[in-house]
């Protein structure tokens, strides 16, 4: 049984890395980053920032909530953003090809890994779309 709900949330989790993926409003990817909540701190030697207590995550389209998020951003200035709860929510606006409104994907897990340089979310661990 733990075998088969292992295999469930790794195809839940590929499922969304796949999807928003390819679906995602184009326009999400040029806008900024804001964070909201309740502490953070920031080390600039390791180029990191940690965010905690009802920490909510908008870029573009893009709203996460979580627990605890912690930001890396590499030397070409990506991000790399780790999103920690009971759970981790998100929700995102994707693109549709017809030029109507976009269809909006929402989902679930303990954590979540936002990377910005290859424009991916992943879902870790009680994965739900």
């Amino acid at each position: 049984m733990q075998a088969n709900n292992a295999a469930v949330t790794l195809a839940m989790a590929i499922l969304v890395l796949s999807v928003p993926s390819a679906l995602a409003e184009k326009a999400d990817k040029d806008k900024p980053t804001n964070i909201e909540a309740n502490r953070m701190s920031s080390d600039d030697a390791k180029r990191m920032s940690i965010f905690e207590g009802s920490v909510v995550l908008t870029k573009g389209t893009i709203v996460v909530r979580a627990d605890r998020i912690v930001v890396h951003q590499d030397a070409e200035g990506f991000q790399i953003t780790t999103a920690h709860g009971k759970p981790v929510r998100f929700r995102q606006k994707g693109d549709r090809k017809d030029g109507k409104d976009g269809i909006w994907t929402e989902g679930e897990a303990l954590r979540i890994e936002i990377d910005d340089r290859n424009e991916r979310i992943e879902l870790f661990e009680r994965a739900r779309v």
